[in-house]
C-alpha cells in the first residue's frame, strides 16, 4: 500500500517544523553578546575600562584582550581550569569570573552540558552503544 504524496510531504514538512522549533529553542539557551544582544557570545572580551563582557564579534576593534569561547573551551575542563588560572594571575581577575559567572546563568551552564555530546546510536535491533567519534 502506497502512502499518498500529499501526505507523505504533509509529515515531513511537520518533521521538519519540529526540528526548526528544537533547534530555535536550543539557540535561546546560549548565551547572547552582552553588547548587542543580537548574536549567540562567541568570546570574554576585556575592554579598556577593564570591563570583561561575553561578546559576538561586534566589538572585535575595542577588544583589548580576549578569550575564545570554542570548542576547546566547551569540551576540555582542563582547558577551562587552564584559562582561570591564567586570569587568576591578570590585573582583573576577579572582574572575569564575574563575566564568567553571569555567562553561566544566562545559558553557559546548559551549552557547557550539552555541547557536543556523544550520542547514542540505536540499531534496528534495539540496542543501543556510545558513539565513539
Amino acid at each position: 500500500m502506497k502512502m499518498d504524496p500529499k501526505r507523505k510531504r504533509s509529515l515531513r514538512q511537520l518533521r521538519q517544523l519540529v526540528q526548526r522549533m528544537k533547534r530555535a529553542k536550543q539557540a535561546r539557551r546560549i548565551p547572547r553578546c552582552e553588547v548587542c544582544k543580537k548574536k549567540p557570545a562567541v568570546s570574554f572580551s576585556l575592554f579598556a575600562e577593564g570591563v570583561w563582557l561575553y561578546t559576538c564579534y561586534c566589538t572585535d576593534i575595542f577588544e583589548r584582550y580576549f578569550v575564545r569561547i570554542d570548542r576547546w573551551y566547551l569540551t576540555s575542563e582542563q582547558h577551562r581550569e587552564d584559562v582561570h588560572r591564567h586570569q587568576n594571575d591578570r590585573q582583573h581577575a576577579v572582574e572575569f569570573e564575574r563575566c564568567w559567572a553571569r555567562w553561566m546563568d544566562a545559558g553557559g551552564k546548559w551549552l557547557l552540558r550539552n555541547y557536543d555530546k556523544p550520542k547514542p546510536i540505536e540499531y534496528a535491533n534495539g540496542k543501543e552503544e556510545e558513539a565513539t567519534t
